[in-house]
């Protein structure tokens, strides 16, 4: 319990636990969270009003380099609204093409705009994304549950 919650808060950005630890437990491990925010990326959000701008980001750790040292990572995004429909959905985008980060560093691989219009309903969304490692074949589910209101 206590290794995934450090997983998640520390891929969240909220640090704490030390440097040290962080690379000890994540090292060799391939991660990834799913993390809401306001627009400013100052801090994650679990409700908000229809209309509000949101931020939504996928962050990961351990992607596993190819024989030219870069990771290849992608994600297929998908957002159900309270009523279970699923909205235009996004698949294979690319999270990390580029050089392998450092054992246990955290990157952000994707960075989207949220916004619900004032004519959607209101109620839980669920935010789902597939997260995959290409190189080492390796996927993750996300899911994030957001309410939106009036």
């Amino acid at each position: 319990m206590y290794r995934q919650l450090l997983l998640s808060s520390v891929l969240a950005g909220i640090a704490f636990a030390s440097q040290a630890q962080v690379h000890e437990e994540l090292k060799g491990k391939f991660a990834a969270v799913l993390v809401v925010t306001d627009e400013k990326a100052t801090a994650t959000v679990q409700s908000a009003s229809r209309g509000t701008k949101m931020l939504a980001a996928i962050k990961l750790v351990g992607c596993s380099p190819n024989s030219a040292g870069n990771c290849n990572s992608e994600a297929d995004i998908r957002i159900f609204n309270p009523k279970g429909i699923l909205a235009p959905h996004s698949e294979h985008v690319e999270l990390w093409k580029n050089k392998a980060p450092a054992p246990g560093e955290v990157i952000t691989g994707l960075v989207f705009g949220l916004t619900f219009p004032r004519t959607d309903p209101v109620g839980q969304y669920r935010i789902e994304a597939t997260v995959r490692d290409l190189v080492s074949g390796q996927s993750i589910e996300l899911l994030q549950v957001l309410h939106i209101t009036k």
